[in-house]
């Protein structure tokens, strides 16, 4: 079972796990949260850098401290969830803090060897192997608004032609009924996204080619890095090249135009 292990200057610590990735500062893993301020407690740190990974921002509050900081302030030093899990699972950890105090390390050990995140699933449909179209886009859909898969519309069944525009529009108006408050736009591949909030999930869709055929595939991808979060096909392959362009939710403000 990885677990973390304490570096020191006076133990032989690397002679005992010589395959423990350090994961202090300066390294690609350390907590950039400051760790010196004495109104801060470890556990506050801690719960502020899971909440830097995880919701890709941090507010962290005490009566004579407040630290707000955002993951596109600092994405270079920030790994994604994504890049923990490729990155660390499986192995041990080296930091400077004790035994049993409270370490960000602890937080990547969790999200390194935490199980396939089930929040997003596997779409129903494959391309090319029945008479029904992929459904990729569907299963993306579910996964960016939370949806079971069987309550989302299989929008490529529905609206084959894809020359037209009346699949997306079907699927903007299905999001904006079942994700109230929000609405679907698409937007360059540009990152991190321009019309992103904290309040929004910490993905967006991409579609690019498929590595499978000339065809296109949907995946969802990190909003501030375009990293590869989750792809619905059950290769788990992502796309054959960089993204074409992105559909992302946005706060929906009524009778706005989009």
């Amino acid at each position: 079972m990885p677990k973390r292990v304490q570096m020191s200057r006076q133990h032989p610590w690397r002679a005992e796990h010589p395959d423990a990735v350090i994961v202090a500062r300066p390294s690609r893993w350390g907590n950039p949260l400051p760790g010196g301020i004495k109104s801060l407690t470890r556990e506050q740190i801690v719960y502020g850098y899971r909440d830097l990974v995880v919701r890709r921002a941090a507010k962290i509050v005490t009566p004579s401290y407040v630290i707000t900081v955002k993951a596109t302030d600092v994405h270079e030093t920030v790994p994604t969830s994504a890049e923990i899990r490729t990155a660390l699972a499986g192995k041990d950890l080296a930091c400077w803090c004790k035994p049993g105090d409270p370490c960000h390390a602890d937080v990547l050990l969790e999200i390194a060897n935490a199980p396939e995140p089930d929040r997003y699933p596997t779409q129903e449909f494959l391309h090319g192997e029945s008479d029904v179209p992929g459904d990729c886009w569907r299963a993306c859909i579910a996964g960016l608004t939370n949806a079971p898969l069987e309550v989302v519309p299989h929008f490529a069944q529905l609206y084959p032609d894809e020359t037209t525009p009346a699949w997306w529009y079907a699927t903007v108006t299905w999001v904006e009924e079942n994700a109230p408050g929000t609405t679907l736009v698409c937007i360059d591949p540009v990152f991190p996204v321009a019309t992103q909030t904290e309040a929004l999930p910490p993905v967006v869709i991409a579609t690019g080619k498929s590595p499978r055929g000339d065809f296109m595939h949907a995946v969802l991808v990190d909003w501030v890095t375009g990293d590869l979060v989750w792809d619905p096909h059950p290769s788990r392959a992502g796309l054959a090249g960089p993204a074409i362009e992105l559909a992302a939710l946005q706060a929906h403000v009524t009778g706005a135009t989009v």
